[in-house]
């Protein structure tokens, strides 16, 4: 089963066909609460079906290409994440706590899980900042900085913003470690560095991994391979945007 309608029907419609069995593959995110995503994970744990989230950018070229740059590294990374997300109308679906949840459950979510597969780590603790506008156009929520600290001792800033200019390409990742960097310009460009030199890879269409995601999906539909990405890490994303959301509230780190 595939699940793309609004972020608040994702995780009852899982749910659901996990009782039956089926395979279930859902747009992100998994779910936008506490409670709906405890639930799911109940069923997915004891269900002969396999749950899929549409995290896509950890299949793309660049990710993998940027991960087998790290693979020998022996220090935690550092991962600096920007996204120009953009603004969207204040009275848009997703930033309806019920129907979408907001755009840090619905969208910075993929982020996180990026950061997770560069690493091989999970995210332990969250702190997050937005700003504070009396501007009845934009909302505080939509630009946010973000701070994890992941079990392997790496660390990641995620800045999710959308007050600048829709010229500018959406997301840039810079990663640090041992030596080492590794940029990706908004997965059409990335510039690795090392021994004092630097080494371009420019693809010819941008790949964000949607064409890899559904590879993946369809061998564990047709081949019975396992999910591509564990139930575990596939809750802990989820949980960190909910910590995020703790954090603005209460201006305090928030362990996940």
């Amino acid at each position: 089963m595939v699940i793309a309608t609004r972020h608040g029907t994702h995780a009852e419609l899982a749910r659901r066909a996990l009782e039956r069995g089926k395979h279930v593959f859902v747009e992100k995110p998994l779910a936008i609460n506490d409670e709906e995503l405890d639930r799911l994970l109940q069923v997915a744990s004891e269900s002969e079906g396999r749950l899929m989230v549409g995290f896509n950018r950890r299949f793309s070229q660049l990710a993998g290409s940027a991960k087998e740059f790290f693979q020998h590294c022996q220090t935690p990374l550092s991962i600096n994440y920007r996204v120009n997300a953009g603004q969207i109308p204040r009275n848009h679906w997703i930033n309806d706590p019920h129907e979408g949840g907001g755009r840090i459950i619905g969208e910075v979510c993929h982020f996180i899980d990026f950061v997770h597969f560069i690493t091989d780590s999970l995210t332990t603790r969250v702190y997050a900042e937005s700003i504070s506008t009396q501007n009845d156009q934009a909302r505080n929520d939509e630009s946010v900085f973000v701070s994890l600290r992941l079990a392997d001792g790496s660390n990641a800033g995620i800045g999710y913003l959308a007050t600048g200019n829709a010229a500018l390409p959406k997301e840039r990742i810079e990663i640090f470690g041992g030596g080492k960097s590794f940029v990706i310009d908004d997965f059409r460009l990335a510039s690795a560095y090392e021994n004092g030199q630097e080494k371009q890879t420019r693809l010819r269409n941008q790949d964000k991994g949607q064409k890899e995601e559904v590879h993946a999906v369809c061998s564990v539909v047709l081949e019975g391979k396992t999910a591509p990405i564990a139930l575990e890490d596939l809750a802990r994303t989820t949980r960190a945007t909910f910590r995020i959301l703790d954090s603005l509230r209460t201006g305090l780190p928030v362990e996940v």
